[in-house]
C-alpha cells in the first residue's frame, strides 16, 4: 500500500464507503482522527472512495476492534 494516514473516526457518516477508514493497514500504519478536518461542514475533504480493487476491512470488524477506544485515540 502507498503510505498515507488512515482514519480512526469510525463514527463518521461516510465510514462504510471510505478507504481511509477501511483500508487494510500495514504494520506501522499511521492513524489520525479526521473528525474536525473531514466532516459534513467541509464536504468530507479527506474522504477517499473505495474502489472495486481495494482491499478493505469489514466495517463490523473495525467497530468490534475499536469499541473500547475513544474516537480520538490512535489504533
Amino acid at each position: 500500500m502507498v503510505p498515507f494516514v488512515l482514519c480512526n473516526t469510525y463514527k463518521c457518516s461516510r465510514a462504510s464507503e471510505c478507504f481511509r477508514l477501511r483500508a487494510s493497514p500495514d504494520i506501522d500504519q499511521p492513524y489520525e482522527n479526521f473528525s474536525k478536518l473531514c466532516n459534513e461542514d467541509n464536504n468530507h475533504n479527506f474522504f477517499m472512495k473505495i474502489r472495486p480493487e481495494d482491499k478493505v476491512l469489514e466495517l463490523d470488524e473495525i467497530l468490534k476492534n475499536n469499541e473500547k477506544l475513544p474516537e480520538n485515540e490512535s489504533l
